[in-house]
């Protein structure tokens, strides 16, 4: 009994110790959770995006037992699998979507937080960082678009720093959560799979190469049980979606966005331009679900088909992609920038002091880049490499103040100057953007009493549509977009779908000949103003 009464006693000095210790780190967590929360229940409760409704009618699926419709090579299946719980307690999916995206965010400050100490940077640059990097990360948790990026953000951070101590230390017990990391960010986003593969297969070859003397069966054992770990997670999902599809597939979302931003394509995306889609299977909202189909409707591509297609390629792919990152980057802020300044010092430096980290850290922001960059950037995909990049510049920052290079008033007032822009930024578009999309929330209830539920639509614009197809439960099938000669087949093809209601958000009233289809093939039936601006609804004739 006393023995037990002196671990209690010990054990509650140890955590009165840690909570005085990082008590300012502590508050700022309890502050950002608190305030995260709050927006995710109130301002941006009703913002939604296409990607959005995809994850959340995948999560129904998976929630009621329809695993066969609800496996998807498209999305990745984690941040559905995590809604679950949402739709069992018939929670508001986008604030429960949005409270994921706060959690995962609070995940990553505490892991820089931790990871940081322990290598003994300053609390006072640590509390520098995590006021920056907390406002960033709320703006980005609340007023950006629902994704699992900040879920795949924390993975491949947790998964760089982990790495980085199976390479000092190659434990089976390190090699086992770096495998287990992988799979996270697979299961996370399909990119996740090869940025996995290509880091260790890379490295793997390095050192058998440089450290093991060529010798196989040393650089195996040290691989084979992270390597086991990773396939005991990711091959029942492989397995299942291959057989889906039937044929061997990791994940469709390159392929679609390679051929949907050729020269075919030339990304506009199927959505706006092929005319009426079907959803992938009955109880999906819009194809949107499921676009693996949609690759089969563009023509196959390659850069090495042609000098035209090498030339497109280089320069409508590559060099999008990689002006997409060099911007976002630069949309980082100050906090971005200096970290990436100091871990490029970090990285090319001659002295051997922490100098793996630095280049471990460039090495895998450079991966991610170069590997996105073959297919579409967006700057969201690239949070996991600015977590990675600002723990380097921090690692590097703090060994300047170390040796004396930079004193605590130099840093407190570069330090404070970042804060205050990147602190200043996130506050501004929080409240800018204050209840976010309500006014299609209320235009798409306006529309409940004229369009039954489970009724299926095509519009004029897909990016209105999809929220009434969501907030009213309605099967989205596209846009509009009748043949100018001979449009009586599209007029039987709607007619043999069944979609019977039009719905007119007047973006295209310019399009005289869209107009005089509806002329001919439709009946108004309802004409309202909402808080989205005008919208005219029509039925389908169905004995023309």
């Amino acid at each position: 009994m006393k023995t037990h009464m002196w671990f209690a006693t010990n054990w509650i000095r140890q955590m009165v110790e840690v909570i005085r210790r990082h008590a300012l780190f502590i508050l700022l967590c309890l502050v950002f959770l608190t305030v995260g929360i709050m927006l995710s229940l109130s301002w941006y409760q009703y913002q939604l995006n296409p990607d959005a409704a995809s994850y959340f009618t995948i999560a129904y699926k998976y929630a009621h037992g329809d695993v066969s419709h609800a496996l998807n090579g498209y999305w990745g299946p984690l941040l559905s699998w995590l809604l679950v719980p949402a739709v069992w307690l018939h929670a508001n999916m986008i604030s429960a979507a949005k409270i994921i995206a706060v959690l995962g965010s609070l995940g990553i400050l505490v892991t820089l937080y931790a990871y940081l100490s322990i290598r003994n940077v300053s609390r006072f640059i640590l509390l520098l960082i995590s006021l920056a990097l907390g406002s960033m990360l709320l703006q980005w948790s609340t007023v950006g678009p629902v994704t699992p990026d900040v879920l795949i953000a924390l993975a491949t951070l947790l998964f760089g720093l982990t790495l980085n101590t199976f390479l000092s230390r190659p434990t089976l017990k390190m090699g086992l959560i770096v495998g287990a990391l992988g799979a996270c960010m697979f299961f996370a986003k399909g990119f996740g799979f090869f940025l996995f593969i290509g880091v260790i297969g890379s490295i793997g070859l390095w050192q058998w190469w440089y450290k093991d003397e060529r010798k196989w069966k040393i650089t195996l054992k040290r691989y084979l049980p992270m390597l086991a770990m990773f396939t005991l997670l990711v091959a029942p999902f492989i397995i299942a979606i291959s057989c889906k599809y039937h044929t061997p597939t990791i994940n469709n979302a390159g392929a679609y966005d390679h051929v949907t931003y050729g020269p075919a394509g030339l990304g506009l995306g199927a959505m706006t331009h092929m005319g009426p889609l079907a959803p992938p299977n009955s109880s999906a909202m819009s194809i949107w679900e499921d676009p693996t189909q949609l690759t089969r409707l563009f023509p196959r591509w390659s850069p090495l088909d042609s000098g035209k297609d090498f030339t497109f390629f280089w320069q409508r792919v590559i060099g999008h992609n990689l002006a997409e990152a060099s911007s976002s980057w630069m949309a980082f802020g100050p906090v971005g920038l200096l970290g990436l300044f100091g871990l490029l010092c970090g990285a090319l430096e001659q002295k051997k002091e922490r100098k793996q980290e630095y280049v471990l850290f460039a090495y895998l922001l450079g991966i991610m880049i170069a590997g996105y960059s073959l297919v579409l950037l967006e700057g969201r995909y690239l949070w996991g490499g600015l977590f990675l990049t600002v723990a380097g510049g921090a690692l590097w920052l703090s060994r300047l103040q170390q040796r004396k290079l930079l004193g605590t008033w130099q840093i407190f007032v570069c330090g404070a100057i970042a804060v205050a822009i990147t602190m200043t930024a996130a506050i501004q578009n929080i409240v800018r953007y204050q209840y976010l999309d309500k006014y299609h929330y209320t235009t798409s209830l306006a529309l409940e009493s004229v369009i039954p539920a489970g009724s299926k639509v095509i519009s004029d614009d897909f990016s209105d549509s999809f929220f009434a197809c969501w907030h009213i439960h309605l099967n989205c099938y596209s846009i509009l977009d009748p043949p100018v000669v001979d449009d009586h087949p599209y007029y039987e093809t709607l007619k043999r779908m069944g979609v019977i209601y039009y719905i007119d958000f007047h973006t295209r009233d310019s399009n005289t000949d869209l107009q005089k289809f509806v002329d001919t093939y439709y009946t108004q039936v309802d004409e309202r103003i909402t808080d989205s601006g005008p919208v005219t609804t029509y039925l389908l004739r169905t004995n023309l």
